[in-house]
């Protein structure tokens, strides 16, 4: 049997990239838009037309980086819980739901 380290390293390295990433497209083109004036939009939109043009738009589509961005912006740095995915935190949808979630799962025998 081979040695599956390597591959859980890997896989702890992709969660981190997209907090990374979703972090840089908060810097980038700012956070979600509560009321759909800050310009968000617009510079996710010129973002995704430069994926296009480094042939990576199919990968990262709009809806993905808005959803990978809102994510980042839904659970600032001091609020993701190491060793819990970015997916986990995604489907939580916020700290408080997280935190709850991980008290039951504590609290189960």
């Amino acid at each position: 049997m081979t040695d599956l380290s390597t591959v859980v390293v890997a896989v702890k390295e992709l969660d981190a990239s997209l907090w990374e990433l979703g972090d840089a497209l908060i810097e980038a083109c700012g956070p979600r838009p509560l009321d759909g004036s800050t310009g968000s939009h617009h510079r996710m939109q010129e973002l995704v037309r430069e994926l296009q043009e480094l042939g990576l738009a199919d990968d990262y589509p709009l809806h993905r980086l808005r959803t990978i961005r809102n994510v980042a912006d839904d659970f600032p740095p001091h609020t993701r819980v190491p060793g819990v995915s970015w997916d986990v935190h995604r489907r939580a949808g916020s700290p408080q739901l997280l935190q709850e979630m991980l008290s039951c799962e504590k609290s189960r025998p």
